[in-house]
């Protein structure tokens, strides 16, 4: 039996928009919503009792924290997901060379958590 019936790899955003009835030039402050096109679908499919998982690479600080909290709120397993390595670490990558199949997230000197 497969883990999800719908897994998305995509890009976590933050909008940040101006309240309704200003103008860019006037505001002071804007309201934040989280996006992103691929959460969006899976989000909806979670909500109709599909199991859905998405995959992606956010900053580990409160904005990633943000944008995972609200899809974790959705439904959607974020178990795919990399955050930003500490400080000081080599970068995350994508591995297209050393395994068949589609990419997988990996930072040099450390092993991505396997899924269950």
């Amino acid at each position: 039996m497969p883990r999800f019936d719908v897994t998305s790899i995509g890009e976590g955003q933050l909008r940040l928009c101006v309240p309704a009835g200003k103008r860019l030039e006037q505001v002071t402050q804007f309201d934040v919503f989280v996006s992103g096109t691929e959460a969006n679908v899976v989000g909806l499919l979670s909500r109709l009792g599909w199991r859905s998982g998405f995959i992606t690479s956010l900053p580990d600080g409160p904005l990633g924290r943000r944008v995972l909290n609200e899809y974790r709120m959705a439904g959607i397993d974020l178990g795919g997901c990399c955050g930003s390595p500490p400080a000081g670490s080599p970068p995350i990558t994508w591995n297209t060379l050393s395994r068949p199949g589609p990419p997988r997230c990996s930072t040099t000197g450390r092993t991505p958590a396997s899924p269950t």
